[in-house]
């Protein structure tokens, strides 16, 4: 009996956190967000917040900036009257567990692998005026770089986009 609690107690200290957290092993740094520097173009899709279903495309531009431990991403969206938009989100790796992406965020998830990274991103929040759970991809590899943003209203069983930005790099 005591060798079968000795094990169980091995298992769950050693072995069990390797699987249950994903990030074991992998963490994100500095040098990897740095990888991301750089001017982008590309495509913004976004879902309509009035019938969380309609989709929309926009031209879209972005500077990157990471140094310091902190990065600032600046956005430039064509409208389709023509209108340019102009939007900054900052971000801060707080540590090895938590992101700052204008808001607080939890790290879910990093993987590295010879052509890049992903980085997933959650947190409790509303979406549309109703609570949620958001998820935040950013996906770097080579030269292209996906930011999406994925939506699960509490009492649902699927999450759904809520925009997308799909990006090459310019320089």
């Amino acid at each position: 009996m005591k060798k079968l609690i000795f094990k169980l107690f091995l298992y769950s200290a050693i072995v069990a956190p390797i699987f249950i957290n994903p990030c074991f092993g992998q963490n994100i740094s500095n040098q990897d967000l740095s990888m991301i520097n750089g001017s982008w173009e590309g495509q913004l899709t976004y879902v309509d917040y009035g019938d969380d279903q309609t989709q929309y495309s926009l031209d879209t531009k972005l500077f990157v900036t990471w140094k310091n431990g902190k990065g600032k991403l600046k956005f430039e969206f064509k409208e389709p009257n023509g209108k340019l938009v102009y939007s900054t989100e900052n971000m801060k790796l707080l540590n090895e567990s938590e992101f700052e992406f204008d808001s607080k965020w939890q790290i879910a998830d990093f993987e590295k692998s010879s052509y890049g990274w992903t980085l997933l991103l959650e947190m409790e929040s509303t979406d549309n005026n109703r609570p949620s759970t958001l998820r935040q991809e950013i996906k770097f590899e080579n030269s292209k770089l996906r930011i999406t943003k994925m939506v699960l209203y509490k009492g649902t069983k699927s999450f759904f986009l809520r925009n997308q930005f799909k990006l090459k790099r310019t320089s």
